[in-house]
């Protein structure tokens, strides 16, 4: 069953001070008792088989078992775990619709109960992910997992669904049915190569009798991205776009320290997956631009993993990097990464599916994914440098670093690109005062420019103008008049790399024509490409565009249907 759509729009954050002017252009990218003892009502024994007529008892009793669990929990009684179990157990026929009418304040018992249930077992240090829930009688729930790629030991922090706001996400994709759903924190740090610590994922958790537990009741975790029922055919309450909203909910400023303070060595860049390595899936890549970090692609992860006809065929993984680098280093380290995931996952490259990659890149991000699948030869050298690169004297780390960045062959494992917004011929904000400014507060890492100064001073006049003075910033590159990047449109496509592009076209202006306000449409327009889509949107939205979403999935079918199983 697929997920049904909330639409909502979600409040936006705004920046003040110079960080507004600089946001202009970035886009270029003892607890009180509340009852006392003798009120309470003590939890039935959870039996082994129950029989539905003997857990149907009426709301009352439920409601008093419920009501004990909060009494216990107040004066600090580990019974209360009993006590909510209880609740959840006696709900359990009406909510499930098994019993006489089940109404409003049904749901609410169950539902709560399940997450007070949990959270009490958490705190009384009575759950074990792995084995189940201790009760205070010394019986245990046993806890099952249906669905997960994750293994029980990544269960680190439980988390009911609240209500996360984000500007980065438009549309919420939520079913109604049973159980609570939650958002489930990865441990730190991660247990896999090339995962992210403390990544979010969903998890449905529901008390109900279980099969493998002897028809007894027990707690479930179902993955909501591949499970839409429970074991006994119920429906399942999803929410598929809670684990983004939390990540987006959680977003710091980090990304505008990349952009002002590149290379500064944060934890958080390099490329990683949103979930375990999964061989029977094809890789999407999704690369981010200037000033802007993964979650710039939170609407369109939100909107291609709701459907299952592109969730089951691909794994998404992102590329986060120092936005006020060079892209060509950037580029680099993505190749060097690409190859190292494969050696990690796939060292004899028995896994045909991970040579069908898909790069999708906003802005700069596509120029970063242009460098995956195109020959250098000696193009981006020569428009940098006067005279060949391997008379030039350095020493090996640098010498090392400058060949990475300029000189490089295709991946033999991408096979698409698609190219969002993307300035291949740059963009005159580049060169207005905005931008000017913006390439000013770049602060560039003390011992690259100490590297670069010694650099030329072994090899006088090596670099041409656009390299004399210093390593040129991630909008030098973007300008233009830059050779370096007027070579990059040079460079010739591997073999069966098909690209595609998507252009914003929202208004006109007299120096650039149509643009999306930072790249013009004739700057964003490729030759070559195998479908072209123009949109109406600003630069930072076309990403995210319905239209953008639709063409996005259509490019994915087409090639999931290429590939084939």
């Amino acid at each position: 069953m697929e997920a049904g759509i909330i639409s909502g729009r979600c409040r936006a954050r705004w920046f003040v001070g110079w960080t507004a002017v600089l946001l202009a252009v970035l886009p270029l990218a003892g607890c009180s008792v509340l009852g006392s003892r003798s009120s309470w009502y003590p939890p039935n024994d959870l039996e082994t088989a129950p029989s539905w007529a003997a857990v149907g008892q009426s709301v009352d009793l439920i409601e008093a078992q419920y009501e004990a669990g909060q009494q216990a929990e107040a004066a600090g009684d580990a019974r209360c775990i009993d006590f909510y179990l209880a609740a959840a157990t006696q709900a359990w026929p009406y909510y499930a619709g098994r019993g006489p009418n089940s109404d409003g304040r049904i749901a609410e018992l169950y539902e709560s109960s399940v997450r007070r249930f949990l959270e009490s077992a958490v705190r009384y240090h009575r759950f074990s992910n792995t084995q189940g829930v201790w009760l205070a009688s010394g019986a245990m729930v046993p806890v099952y997992y249906h669905g997960f790629v994750w293994q029980p030991c990544d269960f680190a922090t439980l988390l009911p669904v609240g209500s996360y706001e984000s500007s980065r996400l438009s549309r919420r994709y939520v079913s109604e049915g049973v159980g609570v759903p939650y958002v489930v924190l990865a441990p730190q740090p991660p247990r896999y190569p090339f995962a992210k610590g403390g990544w979010p994922f969903g998890a449905t958790a529901v008390v109900s009798p279980t099969a493998v537990a002897g028809g007894g009741f027990a707690l479930n975790f179902y993955d909501p991205l591949r499970t839409s029922a429970t074991e006994a055919g119920l429906p399942l309450a999803r929410d598929l776009t809670a684990p983004i909203a939390y990540a987006a909910s959680q977003r710091t400023d980090a990304w505008l320290d990349d952009f002002l303070r590149p290379d500064r060595g944060d934890a958080l860049d390099g490329l990683y997956m949103c979930e375990p390595y999964q061989p029977g899936k094809i890789p999407i890549v999704f690369v981010h631009g200037l000033a802007s970090d993964p979650l710039t692609w939170a609407d369109l992860a939100n909107d291609l993993q709701a459907q299952p006809t592109i969730f089951s065929r691909y794994q998404f993984w992102y590329f986060r990097y120092d936005t006020g680098d060079p892209f060509l280093s950037s580029a680099a380290r993505l190749r060097r990464q690409l190859v190292e995931l494969r050696q990690t996952y796939d060292p004899q490259r028995c896994n045909p599916l991970l040579s069908q990659m898909v790069l999708v890149g906003h802005s700069m991000g596509g120029l970063v994914s242009k460098m995956q699948v195109t020959y250098s030869g000696d193009e981006l050298w020569r428009a940098a440098a006067t005279r060949p690169f391997e008379t030039t004297i350095a020493d090996p780390a640098t010498r090392a670093d400058l060949a990475a960045a300029f000189f490089f062959a295709p991946s033999p494992d991408i096979k698409q690109v698609i190219y969002i917004a993307t300035p291949h011929r740059g963009s005159g904000e580049a060169q207005r005062w905005v931008g000017r400014i913006s390439s000013a507060l770049v602060v560039d890492p003390p011992s690259r420019q100490m590297r670069f100064d010694q650099f030329v001073s072994n090899n006088p006049g090596i670099f041409r103008d656009e390299l004399a003075q210093r390593v040129p910033n991630s909008i030098d590159l973007l300008e233009p008049s830059s050779c370096i990047l007027q070579a990059t449109e040079r460079l010739p496509y591997g073999a069966g790399v098909s690209t595609h592009s998507v252009i914003g076209d929202d208004r006109w202006s007299l120096s650039d024509g149509p643009s999306d306000g930072v790249v013009p449409v004739s700057s964003s327009r490729l030759a070559g490409v195998r479908s072209e889509l123009v949109v109406d949107a600003r630069h930072t939205q076309v990403q995210r565009d319905p239209d953008t979403v639709r063409e996005v999935s259509c490019i994915l079918l087409q090639h999931a249907a290429a590939v084939g199983r």
